[in-house]
């Protein structure tokens, strides 16, 4: 009976898997207002296309002016590295991306963490959180994270991953799964739109979907996708990062890393 058992969980987890993989080949870009996300959500993220939703609640304390009056976060380090660059750095100089994230991972989980954005997307957005997750809330995990700046390509891991903007203006560029195979070999944080033949031969077989985010305005992104987030004209540029994961997500991630 043990085997038996053991047999079926194996079987669901790798179902559950190739469902976690799942992508389409098309991309279409719905777009719905924040005021009706609570009613119409759930059925649109059903057809894995990304979702624009204009009109967004966000987080005043993400930006220049509220991180000015901040002063114990001046000294924040944006990496974990010794002598990394400090938030009032990234606040008071331009900043121009070389494709790398601004703040390493750890870092961008903590700044949100000291921001209380995990608090405030609870609160804030609780009828948004209930309907992206639908059925599978009690499984669901949100992990709140910050973007400063922008980044070059990386893939989506989480079931969603929700990029809401608070300061500047950002272009996200998404990719088409028939373009994943034209890629250079090492494509991780880089730009699509800066490729040029002398990365890889195929360049012009290379597609994808430019989508323009404003403070107020959210995407989100099936899992899998790969996308990267350009940071449009000089001064401050702020996002809450809202990755929603479930188990069979999170041990395909930790499968993958191994």
């Amino acid at each position: 009976m043990i085997v038996e058992i053991i047999i079926f969980m194996a079987i669901l987890f790798l179902v559950g898997v190739l469902f976690y993989k799942h992508r389409r080949d098309t991309i279409e870009i719905y777009q719905i207002e924040f005021a009706n996300a609570a009613t119409t959500l759930g059925e649109l993220v059903e057809d894995k296309h990304p979702i624009v939703i204009r009109g967004c609640v966000f987080p005043q304390i993400l930006t220049q002016a509220n991180l000015q009056k901040i002063p114990r976060l001046d000294t924040f380090p944006l990496d974990v590295v010794e002598n990394s660059p400090t938030l009032y750095k990234y606040r008071s100089e331009p900043y121009e991306s070389s494709g790398a994230p601004l703040l390493c991972a750890p870092s961008a989980r903590t700044l949100a963490v000291e921001l209380a954005l995990d608090k405030w997307s609870a609160h804030s957005l609780a009828d948004f959180n209930a309907e992206l997750m639908g059925y599978y809330s009690a499984l669901m995990s949100v992990r709140t994270s910050v973007m400063l700046g922008g980044h070059g390509m990386k893939r989506a891991s989480a079931i969603y991953t929700c990029i809401l903007v608070t300061e500047g203006k950002y272009t996200i560029s998404l990719l088409s799964k028939r373009s994943e195979s034209f890629l250079p070999t090492t494509w991780v944080n880089l730009y699509p739109d800066s490729l040029s033949i002398n990365d890889t031969p195929l360049v012009n077989e290379i597609q994808f979907i430019d989508v323009v985010l404003r403070p107020g305005t959210m995407l989100i992104i099936p899992c899998q996708f790969v996308y990267s987030c350009r940071a449009e004209g000089g001064g401050f540029h702020g996002a809450v990062v809202l990755e929603y994961d479930t188990l069979i997500s999170n041990l395909a991630n930790a499968l993958e890393n191994i």
